[in-house]
């Protein structure tokens, strides 16, 4: 993309898109040919469209770019959202484009998805448009039969996914919910013990009962470890090893004296997660900075912490530095050891209004060249002004970070089942948000 020219004062985050040339788009294309390919690399994704209810699949732009950011190839994803591709030659990055909305009052606006250093190949993910939500996401409503639950004769506290469940004085309480497969739990008194029960319900059912029988799995109290500066814990646990079937989250406050539990008979594989959220505001600017940890907990209920990132001067340094220049080189590798992807993102407004969201993935130092989009995404050639930049940084533990070699580490996720394997256990991250009031 163009030169993008940095305004003097931080306080107002406007960037400037200047009609300056030097291997950028100008308001003609050129012809672009199907370029030749040479090794045999291919590149696959995937790209949807989603609301708060569902996913479609989404027919997508799809641009190859090459070393300097110039288009050498146009395609599209099929029609069913899926794409894979021979890695045309001098191809270097690849971007996504599409249109994005998210509610009905918003103006439809563009949303480009950029990959660098693709030259390997391999499985990109996933990738999404968001449209807008037309309807309420609908649930069922189940009225629940709760006279044979004697354990809340005992004083146990009924919860259907975390949430409590209080029967009226003829042992019925109502539900809803949108899953065929539902999770409940009873607590003792003294919180020493709790059961949990996992009941299939077919469609459209309307009236279930439960009993003491159905709360077949035990749970296993887990104690709280936390950074120092950790704000807030979370428990998943999953039923295999992809991270698609999991039990409801469990959330707390650090200063919580209720414990987590895991259900060993229930889920194989469980995750403590911890954060740490601060927020600060500058005039009309407003930073979000939030970090995240997790540690895998065995069947015993026991786990070494991963720690929480660390804010630093190094991070700050390198981030204002590349927002001042975006067609540049960054460097986050000395910001935390365990870090090998970076991602950021930038709204660009014109006149108040919403122009294009601008996502940019690539190892935790890369250079980004001039990049530029031919017909697919002509360049404004007016002002636009930075309205958000967020930054990503994650990893795992001991992973690799050479880029080419963590997008291989990766890809052996989506061919197994990836949460047994210890080396995707420790996960980081690091998400900081700047946005003008």
């Amino acid at each position: 993309m163009k030169q993008l020219s940095y305004l003097p004062t931080i306080a107002a985050f406007t960037l400037t898109l200047a009609a300056c040339g030097g291997g950028s788009s100008n308001s003609t294309t050129p012809d672009i040919t199907q370029p030749e390919t040479i090794e045999e690399k291919s590149i696959s994704l995937t790209t949807y469209t989603h609301t708060l209810c569902d996913e479609q699949p989404y027919q997508a732009d799809i641009v190859f770019h090459d070393g300097a950011g110039k288009p050498i190839k146009i395609t599209k994803t099929n029609t069913d959202g899926t794409f894979s591709s021979v890695i045309p030659k001098d191809a270097k990055h690849l971007s996504i484009l599409g249109v994005a909305q998210e509610n009905e009052i918003d103006t439809p606006m563009r949303k480009i998805s950029t990959e660098l250093n693709i030259e390997q190949g391999g499985e990109l993910g996933r990738y999404y448009f968001a449209r807008p939500t037309t309807s309420s996401c609908s649930c069922q409503e189940l009225q629940l039969n709760v006279s044979e639950l004697t354990y809340l004769n005992e004083g146990y506290v009924l919860n259907f996914e975390n949430s409590r469940v209080i029967p009226n004085s003829s042992s019925l309480a109502r539900i809803c919910t949108s899953a065929n497969t539902l999770y409940f739990s009873v607590t003792s008194p003294d919180k020493s013990e709790v059961k949990a029960a996992e009941l299939t319900i077919a469609d459209n059912t309307q009236f279930l009962s439960l009993t003491n029988e159905d709360f077949k799995h035990p749970g296993i109290a887990i104690e709280d470890q936390y950074s120092p500066t950790a704000d807030k814990l979370m428990l998943l646990g999953f039923k295999d090893g992809t991270s698609t079937k999991q039990l409801p989250t469990q959330v707390k406050n650090v200063t919580s004296q209720t414990p987590f539990y895991i259900f060993p008979s229930l889920t194989e594989y469980n995750f403590q997660y911890q954060r740490a959220y601060a927020e600060s505001h500058f005039d009309n600017i407003s930073i979000y900075v939030t970090h995240s940890a997790r540690s895998r907990i065995n069947a015993n209920g026991d786990y070494e912490l991963t720690a929480l990132p660390q804010s630093n001067t190094q991070l700050g340094r390198e981030l204002l530095d590349f927002s001042q220049n975006i067609n540049s080189n960054y460097d986050f590798s000395l910001v935390d050891n365990r870090y090998s992807e970076v991602r950021m993102n930038f709204d660009f407004t014109r006149n108040g209004q919403a122009e294009f969201s601008w996502s940019i993935f690539g190892g935790i130092k890369a250079s980004v060249p001039d990049l530029s989009f031919g017909s697919v995404f002509p360049e404004p050639s007016d002002d636009i002004e930075l309205r958000r930049l967020a930054l990503n940084l994650s990893g795992y533990e001991g992973a690799p970070r050479d880029f080419n070699a963590y997008r291989a580490f990766l890809n052996k996720r989506h061919s197994d089942k990836f949460l047994k394997h210890p080396e995707y256990a420790k996960y980081v991250y690091t998400s900081i948000t700047a946005t003008v009031d």
